[in-house]
């Protein structure tokens, strides 16, 4: 099987869901057998894609909140409708992971400054 675009990939590894738009857990170990390929070759996809489980916890994005929207619309809602949804989940992340600095969500010494006491610390 061919490497899923970034939006195949995002649905199955991060919401769930197949191409049926059918909700199951996966890990990355589904995502090698389902594509046939390995798991580093996932890893690399995912990572090339910007959305390896280390990029996506930067994103201020509620996927685990949106993966629990995903298990529920596959019990109650149609087709298109969760394919929508997918859609406009994939949507959203990516508009938050534009508006994202370069390293965000990590902290340099520049976030610190001392107000010249001694032993201070604290950020200001």
């Amino acid at each position: 099987m061919a490497r899923p675009d970034g939006f195949e990939l995002f649905c199955f590894y991060h919401l769930g869901l197949d191409r049926q738009w059918s909700y199951r857990f996966r890990n990355v170990n589904a995502a090698a057998r389902t594509y046939g390929a390995s798991v580093d070759e996932v890893k690399a996809w995912l990572a090339s894609e910007r959305i390896d489980p280390e990029t996506v916890t930067a994103v201020p994005y509620a996927l685990a909140k949106a993966h629990s929207e995903a298990q529920i619309l596959a019990l109650t809602a149609s087709t298109a409708e969760i394919e929508a949804f997918a859609h406009r989940v994939y949507d959203d992340f990516r508009a938050a992971q534009r508006h994202m600095s370069p390293g965000a969500g990590l902290l340099s010494d520049d976030d610190f400054e001392l107000d010249g006491g001694a032993g201070s610390d604290q950020m200001n």
